[in-house]
């Protein structure tokens, strides 16, 4: 997963949506929290994005703003989508002009693209997500051999 720090709350309430998917072996979530202390976070992040099927991006302002998010995580990420197929998955948790940026060509989550903080119940929303996840990762499985991880 690809976030601001900032809006980490976000990113562990989609580990908790994503739960299920996890335990029925269809993904490995990998985000850099689960970076050992010690270990060259730079490096490993890089790795991760190297080796992932699928990234989810949780859209927010402070992500766009994120210098490391969009000049750094993301470039890698668009390079892997036109080079392999590499599957990027805006998730849009608050508003965001989005339609110019390098991640409004992709078809986003929730449905209607209608930010999570603007449900009435935000687990309706991160329920959509992690069902679009379960979609990405059954149409890469049915393609691939290798369990797709998430990564960011």
């Amino acid at each position: 997963m690809s976030y601001a720090r900032v809006d980490e709350r976000y990113r562990k309430r989609l580990d908790v949506h994503l739960a299920p998917l996890v335990r029925a072996g269809l993904i490995e979530v990998w985000s850099d929290r689960t970076i050992a202390a010690g270990a060259d976070w730079e490096r490993d992040i890089q790795r991760e994005l190297a080796t992932a099927d699928i990234v989810i991006l949780l859209v927010t302002p402070n992500f766009v703003a994120s210098a490391h998010c969009f000049e750094r995580e993301l470039p890698v990420a668009m390079r892997r989508h036109a080079d392999d197929g590499l599957r990027i998955l805006p998730v849009h948790v608050k508003s965001v002009d989005h339609a110019n940026l390098p991640i409004g060509r992709f078809q986003g989550l929730p449905t209607d693209l209608r930010p999570i903080s603007a449900w009435r119940d935000a687990d309706d929303a991160w329920l959509q997500v992690a069902t679009g996840v379960r979609r990405a990762t059954e149409e890469i499985l049915s393609g691939h051999v290798t369990k797709p991880s998430v990564a960011g």
